[in-house]
């Protein structure tokens, strides 16, 4: 009776251990790549895997091969991989807006590392590396616990009859709504990444041949090259992360549509003309220089292989041809603190890094320099002599959005940035939507003051953004459109935009644009026969 009891005992606690583990293994393998569709209906179906997984088993028990402890290892670790897949493509849509893809993602790992390790203070680093490691040696145990309960499910004397009850009913489950739909499974995404490496190589040919068919390649003259411009300085400067979110959105937009109006009358009234419109980036996010090879090559580069394909086949870029017209060239670039050769394959002949803007203040967030900062030490660093072309890289609105700097009244006191040691701190916002409507209001407040303030000749300003932020504040079906502004003292050249369809005042118009074809709409604009 005893021995009975044990038995039964034992069969309760194997049927509970199978249980559980197929419960664990449809909760990881079947993990959407949205928070809110966690444990909604996909998420809380049978995963096919763990079914499959157990049917494999029992198929092998019947034939005499019943699995051991080892095996039990050799299935916990594929399904660990099948795992952190799962997790990738969480990250990729939470950051990138679009599902991963390990051909162009794995490269990027480094620089997602550097933004984190940048952005994070030393607590939360600290508390990261030990809960991460902790976390992933979790989920490897439980993956083996898991395996080695389905094992000891097979070796059941039922083995054969569940066995046969799952081959014969698997193919009517999915009709009878009992797994997820077969693209669901992180099986199909781990098959989806072999199918996304072979279209990216089929994209990457087909670039290829893209890039060597460019109608502005080699010296074609200066004569008349932006002439148009009549040797007026040229700025353009990308405001990170402003996304069209920013004016459609009603809980950031109440932040920004005030301040752009604001903005607008003050231009107005210094005698500044200002026109704005809409360029489609081709990123969103994150990936902020592909926007920026975008516009100064006028390809679409989507992706890091495309950018370095357009690098090695020194594509034309407009800082090239302004440099062909007589301009100096200059990318200030507060975020590099490393060397940047692809600055001189761009065509800048003047590389104003982060040493070279000469800041010595504070450091907020990932990039350190203040926007305001940035702007006012241009006058200070750009060359002179000459008419310039500048692309100045603003970073105050990169994610996560804080610390954000104070704004400094009198830009004659910014100095070498020392003031803001003993400026005022801003407060963090409620939530992560608030703290990115607070910096990338500070960031646009810094550019259209310097605009007001600073430039004061007949120069021609260009402000956009280089992509919408993170799917965490713009939403999983966020556009890939931007803002750009053009603003100038020399009516002629704004309005030279109308032809665009860009509309008059702060609050953009008209069809957007695709951003790669700015550099030769630019050109043909603003070149004379």
């Amino acid at each position: 009776m005893r021995r009975r009891f044990r038995h039964e005992r034992r069969t309760a606690g194997g049927w509970l251990g199978f249980l559980a583990a197929v419960a664990w293994l449809s909760l990881v393998l079947n993990l959407p790549n949205w928070p809110p569709y966690w444990f909604g209906a996909n998420h809380a179906r049978l995963a096919p895997e763990a079914v499959g997984l157990l049917a494999v088993l029992a198929l092998a028990a019947v034939l005499g091969r019943s699995p051991g402890r080892a095996w039990a290892w050799a299935v916990a670790v594929p399904l660990f991989v099948l795992v952190l897949l799962r997790l990738g493509d969480l990250a990729a849509n939470l950051m990138l807006g679009r599902p991963v893809n390990l051909a162009l993602d794995l490269p990027l790992l480094p620089s997602i590392l550097e933004v984190i390790v940048a952005s994070a203070s030393w607590t939360e680093l600290a508390v990261a590396a030990v809960l991460v490691p902790v976390g992933l040696a979790a989920i490897l145990a439980l993956n083996r616990a898991a395996a080695g309960a389905l094992a000891t499910t097979a070796r059941h004397r039922s083995a054969p009859l569940l066995a046969g009850s799952l081959m014969v009913g698997a193919a009517g489950a999915f009709g009878l709504g009992v797994f997820p739909p077969p693209s669901w499974s992180a099986t199909a995404l781990a098959a989806n990444q072999v199918r996304a490496a072979a279209e990216t190589a089929a994209l990457l040919e087909e670039h290829r041949r893209r890039i060597a068919a460019d109608p502005l390649a080699g010296d074609g003259g200066t004569a008349g090259l932006l002439g148009g411009l009549g040797g007026r300085d040229v700025t353009v400067v990308f405001v990170e992360s402003y996304g069209e979110v920013a004016l459609d959105d009603p809980d950031i937009s109440r932040t920004i549509l005030p301040l752009l109006d604001g903005a607008g009358r003050r231009l107005e009234a210094a005698g500044v003309d200002l026109r704005s419109g809409m360029l489609v980036s081709p990123v969103r996010g994150g990936q902020s220089w592909l926007a920026h090879g975008t516009l100064l090559t006028g390809l679409r580069l989507s992706s890091q292989p495309l950018y370095a394909m357009a690098l090695a086949a020194r594509r034309t870029t407009l800082a090239h041809l302004f440099d062909r017209a007589g301009y100096e060239t200059a990318a200030v670039a507060p975020a590099i603190r490393r060397a940047w050769p692809e600055g001189v394959v761009l065509g800048f002949g003047h590389i104003l890094d982060a040493d070279r803007l000469g800041y010595a203040g504070p450091n907020y967030g990932w990039a350190g320099i203040p926007d305001q900062y940035t702007l006012s030490a241009l006058g200070r660093v750009l060359p002179a002599g000459r008419p310039v072309f500048a692309q100045v890289v603003l970073v105050s609105s990169h994610g996560p959005w804080r610390p954000v700097p104070p704004m400094v009244a009198d830009w004659d006191r910014i100095a070498g940035g020392e003031i803001y040691r003993v400026a005022a701190q801003r407060p963090a916002g409620a939530d992560i939507r608030e703290d990115y409507a607070t910096a990338l209001g500070y960031s646009l407040a810094s550019v259209f003051e310097w605009i007001e303030r600073r430039v004061e000749d007949g120069g021609l300003v260009i402000v956009l953004g280089d992509h919408q932020p993170a799917p965490l504040v713009a939403g999983p079906d966020a556009s890939y459109a931007v803002p750009v502004h053009v603003a100038s003292r020399s009516a002629d050249l704004v309005e030279a935009f109308a032809g665009w369809g860009f509309v008059p005042g702060p609050r953009p118009g008209g069809e957007p644009l695709p951003m790669e074809a700015f550099r030769d709409r630019f050109v043909e604009t603003f070149s004379r026969p």
